[in-house]
Parts: C-alpha cells; structure tokens; sequence
C-alpha cells in the first residue's frame, strides 16, 4: 500500500486558508447587494462566516409559497425560476447570479 501523510499544521493551514478564501468570496458577494450595505466590515466578515452553502439540483423547488420561512437564499451561481403553480407552469421571473437586485422587482404576494 502506498500512504500520503501530512502533518497536523499543514493540514489546518490548509483548511484555514481554503476558510478564509470562501469566506472573502462570500463577503464581496454581500457586499454587492443593497440590503448589507449598512454593514461594517466586522459584521459583513461575521456574516460571511455564518453562511452554508448548499447546491440545489436543477428543477428543485427551493421555496414554496406561504410556507413560512426561516432562511435566506443568495444565488452564488445558476439561475432560478420564480413561478406560480407546479415546477415552470406560470414563470413570474427568472433570476441569475449577477441579478443581485432583481428580487425587489418581484411581484407581491
């Protein structure tokens, strides 16, 4: 058998590195929406921290309307199809990852 080692500080530099750019990534994502514009660099820092990133296969249903929500959604990349009905029956909008401020252009409930 053949085994690759690394030792215990690489591997944890490593991992914080990898942390740190996904982190960076995230908070000049936020940083390009209206609605974080008020935060400081500490609290946009702290929030990028706190976010999970979750890949959504194509054609799942994210959320439903009137169902109660409790999570945000940022689209980091794709596209999403806001629509009334079953999956694509009455397409409302679509949205794509650099659509940042579309969501305001949305229609009201």
């Amino acid at each position: 058998a053949r085994v690759w080692a690394l030792d215990r500080n690489t591997f944890r530099k490593t991992v914080a590195k990898q942390n740190k750019s996904r982190d960076e990534e995230i908070k000049t994502a936020l940083k390009n929406c209206s609605l974080f514009e008020p935060l400081s660099e500490d609290q946009l820092s702290t929030l990028a921290k706190s976010v999970i990133v979750s890949p959504f296969p194509a054609k799942t249903r994210i959320i439903e309307k009137g169902t109660e929500g409790h999570e945000m959604f940022i689209l980091r990349t794709g596209q999403v199809i806001c629509d009334v009905g079953d999956v694509g029956e009455e397409e409302i909008q679509r949205l794509s990852h650099v659509d940042a401020e579309a969501d305001a252009d949305l229609p009201p409930s």
